[in-house]
């Protein structure tokens, strides 16, 4: 028989000998059900002092008269009798003597003690307890990590450059430089608590290391090619004379190396990169040269009409020849221009006291897209 304090409460008691008890604390309202007889059941009612001096009521007893026939009673306490103990609880780890500080949370077997102080109806008790009340705390099962994703990197980069999706995972050799392509890496994940979680059962858990061992797929695209910086070159020459410097994974090649190098400054040329292997992406760009003024003496120039000897008639012009100059890389029929890509000059002279022949010169000096300077020494007589 079950009661709630400040509710009704139904008894049914459908058949049995002997005393019935209702409730240990029922107050003395109580009634029958008004349609229902009565045959032969009645509730005596009895009552005692405690050491306190209070009346206390002792539970109601329906006793058998006569019949075994239903009778249905209803009581309502009057109020709420409660009875407060003051009590500690105490937890002991399996093998120690130690209680613990506050519940226990780890793996292991554990029993309770029970300690009771002293007040009202109760005598003060320790460490009361019970093989009832040992209890075993056993391993959870271990959250499996989530498998990371891999940031792409570019080929020359590490393993560590690659950023992993997931907190907790890193890289087994972060500072290997994988090939191109998309290929798997050894990644780990140092594991915590194994004393209270079970890891045996995750894909990968390496008991010996305590972390997850797993391959994570990662793309590593080619590198662009190292671009050569200015190089250098002299007008008049070709693309196939300006040798390109040897860069890692291909080679550069101009696109048109019969190109020619026509106008001095700093100029830009298409190129290509062709890698020899995969690592590297082709590519196209322009690469630039530093175009430098040819040399006004070099093997490719010729230089013309000017004579051995001359005779002085008393005009300058006499002694100062038209000269015809010719780059034959440009071009053998289309002399260069005077004042364009050249300037000539006469070297100054005066006679000797005899009369006899002195030396004189021509100079021709580069200007524009030529430099430096070509002379010839001329023999000039009084006519």
């Amino acid at each position: 028989l079950e009661s709630a304090y400040g509710v009704t409460v139904l008894f049914c008691i459908t058949e049995g000998t002997g005393d019935v008890t209702a409730d240990e604390f029922a107050s003395e309202t109580y009634s029958d059900y008004t349609d229902k007889p009565k045959y032969g059941y009645v509730f005596d009612k009895a009552e005692t002092v405690n050491d306190n001096g209070e009346t206390i009521a002792l539970p109601l007893v329906i006793k058998e008269d006569t019949s075994k026939n239903i009778i249905n009673v209803y009581y309502k306490p009057d109020e709420t009798v409660t009875h407060e103990i003051g009590y500690t609880v105490e937890y002991y780890k399996d093998g120690s003597e130690t209680p613990l500080q506050g519940l226990p949370t780890s793996v292991g077997t554990y029993k309770v003690k029970i300690n009771v102080s002293e007040g009202g109806n109760y005598n003060k008790a320790d460490g009361l307890s019970s093989t009832d009340w040992a209890f075993t705390i056993t391993q959870a099962p271990a959250t499996n990590p989530e498998n990371p994703t891999a940031n792409p990197i570019v080929y020359g980069d590490k393993l560590s450059n690659s950023k992993l999706s997931v907190d907790g995972w890193e890289w087994n050799e972060p500072d290997k430089v994988p090939n191109a392509g998309t290929d798997y890496y050894m990644a780990y994940y140092d594991v915590e608590d194994e004393t209270n979680y079970n890891w045996l059962k995750v894909d990968g858990y390496v008991p010996s290391k305590h972390r997850v061992e797993r391959n994570i797929s990662l793309t590593v695209n080619p590198a662009e090619p190292a671009i050569p910086e200015t190089l250098s070159g002299t007008f008049g020459q070709t693309l196939s004379e300006i040798k390109i410097p040897t860069v890692d994974g291909g080679t550069w090649s101009w696109k048109d190396e019969n190109t020619r190098l026509s106008e001095i400054g700093e100029k830009s040329f298409p190129a290509t990169f062709t890698p020899n292997n995969g690592n590297y992406a082709k590519k196209e760009t322009d690469l630039k040269v530093n175009v430098n003024p040819r040399p006004i003496n070099s093997k490719e120039i010729t230089i013309s009409g000017v004579k051995d000897e001359y005779e002085y008639d008393g005009n300058t012009s006499s002694i100062q020849p038209e000269v015809t100059v010719i780059d034959k890389l440009i071009s053998s029929e289309n002399p260069l221009k005077k004042d364009t890509d050249y300037t000539v000059s006469y070297s100054s002279f005066s006679w000797k006291e005899d009369g006899g022949a002195i030396d004189g010169g021509v100079t021709i000096k580069g200007i524009g897209n030529y430099t430096g300077e070509a002379s010839k020494t001329v023999k000039i007589k009084d006519k």
